[in-house]
């Protein structure tokens, strides 16, 4: 599903084939770092990726070879978090602040992409006192780029995807979109 979106907003924004293009992939470390992190624990533990190619590389590989160059997910694995964190400590040691980034509010992303997955999220299974949720969706994704995978819910095991893409984009991107090309 990655690599289709990436290969379509590429396409879509008209990215010159030299330009290079990542995508900012969010990674759950829960199960990479050693030992794991219980799934119950509350709270996040999410570090990021960087898939990198030259835009005529995204266009014109196939599938595959697109999603091979995600191979910086798998490089996200315990030694890398301890490395992570040795580092956070350093900071802290020489009373340095590090802090998180995300895109500022009406930030453009392109030619990149920022993908967070809610896929495994769960909350249609909360339930007050009168039921399960209804649908939802954002009211708004505040910087261009940015891409959320969720359970589809319309198509049970399906998924929907959110993206914000500037508007001289949109209209070539709708009629590709579901383009297998």
């Amino acid at each position: 599903m990655l690599a289709h979106m990436w290969k379509k907003t590429t396409q879509a924004r008209g990215v010159k084939p030299d330009e290079f293009t990542q995508v900012r992939v969010a990674v759950n470390c829960r199960g990479r770092a050693t030992p794991p992190v219980p799934s119950d624990l509350f709270g996040n533990m999410v570090m990021w990726a960087f898939p990198k190619l030259q835009a005529r590389d995204v266009l014109s590989s196939s599938y595959g070879s697109v999603v091979c160059a995600m191979d910086a997910v798998e490089g996200v694995d315990g030694d890398y978090i301890r490395s992570f964190l040795d580092f956070g400590a350093m900071a802290d040691a020489e009373g340095q602040e590090l802090t998180a980034t995300a895109p500022a509010a009406g930030t453009m992303c392109c030619p990149n992409l920022e993908v967070d997955s809610w896929l495994r999220f769960g909350y249609h299974k909360v339930d007050f006192g009168g039921g399960p949720p209804s649908p939802f969706l954002f009211p708004d994704i505040p910087a261009e780029g940015i891409m959320v995978l969720w359970p589809s819910l319309l198509d049970k095991g399906g998924v929907d995807v959110m993206i914000a893409l500037a508007e001289e984009h949109v209209a070539l991107f709708q009629q590709i979109c579901y383009l297998l090309l």
